[in-house]
């Protein structure tokens, strides 16, 4: 693919596809890493008019990680000082 037709919907169509087979948050970062950094050096080259990757963010699939230390009263209602 020309860097002319990369935008920023396939970026994430990419990163998608990578998502659906099978590759691993970590991976998935690494890759969208590289891309943003090789993306740089084209722009300071002047061949791409904009990093198109650089608003991509790879999201984590843990959702019941935790957000911060646990409180008392709000995790552990019974345990009220």
């Amino acid at each position: 693919m020309k860097l002319s037709e990369l935008s920023t919907p396939l970026v994430y169509d990419f990163t998608t596809k990578l998502r659906q087979g099978g590759r691993s948050v970590a991976m998935r970062r690494n890759v969208l890493t590289s891309l943003k950094t090789m993306l740089r050096f084209a722009q300071g080259r002047g061949l791409v008019a904009q990093n198109v990757a650089y608003g991509v963010r790879i999201k984590s699939e843990d959702r019941d990680g935790a957000s911060g230390p646990l409180r008392p009263s709000l995790h552990c209602p019974n345990s009220m000082p």
